[in-house]
Order: structure tokens, then C-alpha cells, then sequence
């Protein structure tokens, strides 16, 4: 257990998610969060932390959902809105220097209200892997290194580790081949920039399915190992503002309370409660 990092995204977003995460750590396996400095529900997420100080905190990056901090019109709508999803990001990102200093001071307004909330950060990843993209990767491992925060998510995914941990069907849920492939590539290429401590990722192949028994194989397989999962409570956020149609189904799917479930029971077993 103590080399596996078992990361929950989206904390902040919504009560749901909020309440989830901290049951998770308390009650389960959970033993890292990434919060969101946008999300709705920041504030209550800080208190909770505060109240945890085994649970380490990371910063979830955003660019593509809920409003901007720094209100930068490259990248948001009249109202603050971010108008940008990964593709329409990655190909700006690419080639346009306003967008790319635009961005700059966007991440770092997120940085700052986390470290400013006394929050102590452990690691820098992003809503929708947007920190994978390479010019966007360069100015995440940037502020790592103004901020003195050790890691950078990276996707070292091993196919074969996955269906061996996770089964076959689930592989084909939520695109997770094409981001496989896609967010595996940038990965390797960042790979030149900073991170060489060779850790292991699970769940881009399973995203939105982890479940007890991957839980437990990784826990029991001795391996460095980073598990991504998005643990929530689908009843407490049917009333919440999520800002569009897709993160909507994403939080209220029965899969938010199955993965709470798969952390709870794999924490039981190693309690030896069952």
C-alpha cells in the first residue's frame, strides 16, 4: 500500500464528489485528492482537507470546465466560461503564443488560491488530461518547479497490466482506447521534461469502472502504482450546477457510487473487517 497512490479526482466540483472523497479516505483506500481551485464547491473542499491532514492534496488543473479564475478572454466566454474542450485546446496550444501565456496565467491562478487556502500540494494533474498536452505540459512542470510540488501526472499505462487487473470490458468504456493511445503518446514524450520515477497509472483503459478487485490486485501486486478514480454520490448531485449536458451524466452515473463502493470494501478487506 504504501508505494500506491490511489488519487481521486474532481474534488471540489460538487457536494457529491466532496462528500465521497472524504468517506473514501476515511472509511476506504483513498489516499490522495486533486481538488479543483474553479469548482463549485471549493471551499467546502478546503475545510475538509483541513480537517484531514493525511490526505494528500493535488491540484486538478483546469481549462475546459466552470469559469476561469483569471478571466482571460483567449480562453473563455463573455460570462467567464471556458469555451475550449481538449481538441479545440491542444490545437491551439500548439501554435499560438496568446493562448499559451493566456494559459500560463490561468494554471497559476489556480496554484495560487490552493497554497493560499493552506492547502500543502503534492501533485499537479487535470480535468480532461489537459495538462498532457506537451506546450501545456512544459508550463505545468514550470510551476511544479516555482512551487516546490514534487509530481506531475504522467499516464504509464501498461495494456496488458490493465486487462490483467481490470478484465477486458472495460476497456471500451468512455473512449478509453483512443485515450489510451492518445494520452499515452503525449506521456512518453514528457517524459524528456521531468517525472522519471517510473510509476505505473491505472485506469485510463478502465475510466469511470474501477472496481474492489482491480483495487486489490494492484494494493497486493508490490508494484509503484498511481489509481485514478471519480468516487461521488449521484443523489446528492442530481440538483447541483454542473455546467454542461456530458459532466452532468458523467456525476450522476450509478459508476460514481460503484467506484465509492469498490474503495470501501477493498478498505474493509485490509481491515480485515471481511
Amino acid at each position: 500500500m504504501a508505494d500506491v497512490i490511489v488519487n481521486a479526482d474532481d474534488l471540489g466540483m460538487t457536494p457529491g464528489t466532496n462528500a465521497a472523497i472524504f468517506d473514501a479516505y476515511d472509511r476506504g483506500v483513498l489516499t490522495h485528492a486533486s481538488i479543483m481551485a474553479n469548482g463549485a464547491c471549493f471551499d467546502e473542499a478546503v475545510e475538509g482537507l483541513k480537517q484531514r491532514p493525511g490526505l494528500g492534496c493535488g491540484i486538478h488543473l483546469n481549462l475546459s470546465y466552470g469559469r476561469s479564475l483569471s478571466g482571460q478572454p483567449a480562453l473563455c466566454d463573455e460570462d467567464g466560461t471556458f469555451k475550449y474542450g481538449f481538441v479545440a485546446l491542444m490545437l491551439r496550444a500548439m501554435g499560438d503564443r496568446t493562448i499559451l501565456d493566456a494559459i500560463g496565467e490561468e494554471l497559476e491562478a489556480q496554484v495560487c488560491r490552493v497554497r493560499e487556502a493552506g492547502i500543502p500540494v503534492t501533485h499537479l494533474d487535470s480535468h480532461r488530461h489537459i495538462h498532457l498536452i506537451p506546450p501545456i505540459y512544459k508550463t505545468t512542470v514550470a510551476l511544479a518547479e516555482k512551487y516546490g510540488i514534487g509530481r506531475v501526472r504522467l499516464i504509464r499505462e501498461n495494456i496488458a497490466d490493465s486487462i490483467r487487473f481490470g478484465g477486458v470490458e472495460g476497456v471500451f468504456l468512455n473512449g478509453g482506447v483512443v485515450k489510451y493511445l492518445l494520452l499515452g503518446s503525449f506521456s512518453l514524450f514528457n517524459r524528456l521534461h521531468a517525472d522519471r520515477s517510473g510509476r505505473r497509472f491505472y485506469s485510463i483503459l478502465h475510466t469511470g469502472g474501477v472496481t474492489r478487485e482491480a483495487l486489490e490486485k494492484i494494493l497486493g501486486s508490490g508494484l509503484s502504482y498511481e489509481v485514478m478514480i471519480h468516487p461521488g454520490y449521484p443523489d446528492m448531485d442530481a440538483e447541483a450546477e454542473i455546467f454542461d449536458p456530458g459532466e452532468r451524466a458523467y456525476r450522476i452515473s450509478k459508476r460514481r457510487r460503484s467506484e465509492l463502493e469498490a474503495l470501501l470494501e477493498a478498505g474493509m478487506k485490509r481491515k480485515g473487517c471481511r
